[in-house]
């Protein structure tokens, strides 16, 4: 997964945090979009401190948060246009 970069939606709890902490575990940029700032921020601080321990093996942690409301037609579409303008290229997009 090493130069890798990902896209989790709903990263923030469940199968989509669990995703998200192993792409990071295993080398990924990681981009976690999800709705709720305050729960973005609380998986961020989560993966990240749980990668520190494994940045020996990795190098620096490369992970963030872009929050986005699905509901939002005109949100969803910022965020698109700004992934598009920010990142060369997305390997894996993941949508929980």
């Amino acid at each position: 997964l090493q130069s890798q970069t990902a896209v989790v939606t709903g990263g923030t709890r469940g199968i989509g945090f669990e995703v998200a902490k192993t792409l990071v575990y295993g080398g990924a940029r990681v981009i976690v979009v999800s709705r709720k700032l305050k729960s973005g921020r609380k998986a961020m601080h989560s993966i990240s401190a749980g990668a520190r321990d494994m940045s020996d093996h990795f190098g620096a942690v490369d992970l963030r948060f872009v929050e986005c409301d699905f509901g939002d037609l005109h949100t969803v579409k910022t965020v698109a246009d700004q992934l598009a303008q920010e990142e060369p290229r997305l390997d894996i997009v993941r949508r929980f």
